[in-house]
């Protein structure tokens, strides 16, 4: 557990201090708006695009973690601003000091779940096979050949190669998802302490719910928690304040185009990175040349990852097939994968051929019948969400409308393309932003009646 606790800390103070470097670089005039939690799933972003891009060369294992770790203090003594920051870290009022108590508590309980035995079959099937191999080799031409699944390329593999602290400890420490779930489940914990009323509420009911969801899967390094981590961070950030669209938009840019390389499920995302940048700059093309460099930056490393691995832009997407490299996966060994992944979703018991034959009404049943009591709740309540949705943004400013407007429709987008493959593991952190949405109601029925009261005296 000590180890884990230092393995945080390095990792924490890398992101961190990467994330605040290219903020100060971008979005300087903005700097003192980003928070430690932006600054850290910023810095963790970036780092994963450079991963992708050093494993196309090199192997990622420790000396990347030192080459990392060297950036960070290099950025830091050559520039006064970022050290400041810092060091506000450190100064801590009298609610911080509370905070920070029940925070260390999490702090612990990480640590204790980040070295338990992963619960995640996926893990000893290929997730940690593909950690070993981009640990001692740059990316291999045609591996998916091998197995199937080591062509999966999502960007936790290579984070995690790159922060399994094996050349410190003498073993792999996945800490990637259990660091990124602490950090989020104290950032809603702060929410929670800061705001009053139903946006505390909906936060503290996300944290619970969250946990008992995931809590199991963060000593795996598994591509489920991560990216539902960066959804439901941004969704709820709009939430809590639109304006932050403005005040803070490398957030809204960087995060949403890293996010595919996580998990392509959460693609809908972009559609905040994109609204950010027309509100930015309404001519064409400056948001394409900006949109072009944050894509080839975030996105490119890792789509050129997919070709060599499986010789498929995106794996295992059949549908888009436009490469004929000799290492190339046979399109028919593609359908397999994928046809599994749908199929297993709706019905693990049976043949893909049987799953996928079946209509809509033959398989929602069968599927509804397996879950959960709680998940059928929030299934129901995510389905009325356009309503109680529709409810909120009619409550909420003008102003405000198009931001709460976009994050809802992109919750409402990721449980459609869900749909296809419905284990909740898969997108739990859209259906439950959108299953908490009547909480949100509270706060704006409460001002109603009050307005009713006042007007009616």
């Amino acid at each position: 557990m000590v180890a884990v606790i230092i393995c945080f800390i390095v990792s924490l103070f890398i992101f961190l201090n990467l994330g605040n470097a290219i903020i100060l670089k971008i979005d300087n005039r903005n700097f003192d708006n980003y928070n430690l939690f932006d600054s850290f799933f910023i810095g963790l972003a970036l780092t994963g695009a450079f991963l992708n891009l050093w494993s196309l060369f090199l192997p990622t294992n420790g000396t990347t973690l030192l080459v990392l770790f060297g950036l960070t203090i290099l950025s830091l003594s050559l520039h006064s601003k970022l050290r400041e920051k810092l060091k506000k870290y450190f100064i801590l009022s009298k609610t911080k000091k509370t905070f920070l108590i029940i925070s260390f508590l999490f702090l612990l309980i990480f640590s204790i779940y980040a070295v338990m035995k992963p619960s995640n079959y996926d893990t000893y099937l290929y997730h940690m096979s593909s950690i070993q191999w981009i640990e001692q080799y740059k990316v291999v031409p045609g591996l998916a050949n091998m197995q199937e699944r080591l062509g999966f390329n999502s960007s936790v593999f290579v984070l995690s190669a790159g922060f399994s602290f094996n050349s410190w400890f003498g073993q792999n420490l996945f800490i990637i998802n259990s660091l990124s779930f602490l950090v989020f489940s104290v950032w809603l914990l702060w929410i929670t302490f800061r705001q009053k009323g139903a946006l505390g509420l909906f936060a503290l009911l996300f944290l619970y719910f969250f946990l008992n969801q995931y809590t199991t899967h963060i000593s795996s390094p598994g591509s489920d928690v991560l990216p539902n981590i960066f959804i439901g961070y941004l969704l709820i950030s709009v939430v809590l304040n639109p304006d932050y669209l403005k005040s803070k938009y490398l957030l809204f840019v960087i995060l949403p185009l890293f996010g595919i390389t996580l998990k392509i499920s959460i693609a809908p995302v972009i559609l905040l990175s994109i609204y950010v940048l027309l509100q930015r700059d309404r001519n064409v093309w400056q948001l394409v040349k900006k949109g072009a460099f944050f894509g080839i930056a975030l996105v490119f490393p890792w789509l050129i990852r997919n070709i060599v691995l499986s010789g498929y832009l995106i794996y295992p997407m059949d549908e888009i097939d436009l490469f004929s490299f000799e290492w190339k996966v046979p399109k028919e060994k593609v359908v397999f994968v994928k046809s599994w992944i749908y199929s297993w979703a709706k019905d693990p018991t049976k043949d893909y051929s049987v799953v996928l034959n079946r209509s809509f009404g033959e398989w929602f049943p069968i599927w509804w019948s397996k879950l959960f009591s709680i998940n059928k709740l929030f299934f129901i309540s995510a389905t009325l969400a356009p309503t109680f949705g529709t409810i909120y943004i009619f409550w909420k400013r003008k102003e405000q409308k198009y931001p709460l407007i976009l994050a809802f429709l992109i919750g409402y987008i990721c449980v459609l393309f869900w749909l296809k493959a419905p284990d909740f593991r898969f997108s739990f952190g859209v259906i439950l932003f959108l299953a908490l949405l009547p909480i949100l109601l509270l706060e704006s029925v409460q001002r109603y009646f009050r307005l009713l009261l006042f007007y009616g005296q």
